[in-house]
């Protein structure tokens, strides 16, 4: 099984739930607070492969995916 995530507009949402729905695909949406832990999780994820990751790096990876800091 794979995880996917996308972002749907709030005007289409019904729409994609409809959808989702009609190929007995399993939906949840997640809380800006949850999508932000999740980014947090690939990040440290990330970093536990790799040798160090500068702050400027960190910075972008959020600014990438909507988070200010």
């Amino acid at each position: 099984m794979k995880t996917y995530i996308v972002t749907i507009p709030d005007k289409s949402e019904n729409i994609f739930l409809k959808l989702f729905r009609k190929f007995h695909i399993k939906s949840k949406v997640l809380s800006d607070e949850d999508y932000e832990n999740k980014m947090m999780y690939e990040l440290i994820k990330e970093s536990e492969n790799s040798e160090d990751v500068s702050e400027e790096e960190v910075r972008k990876y959020f600014r990438k995916h909507g988070v200010e800091l």
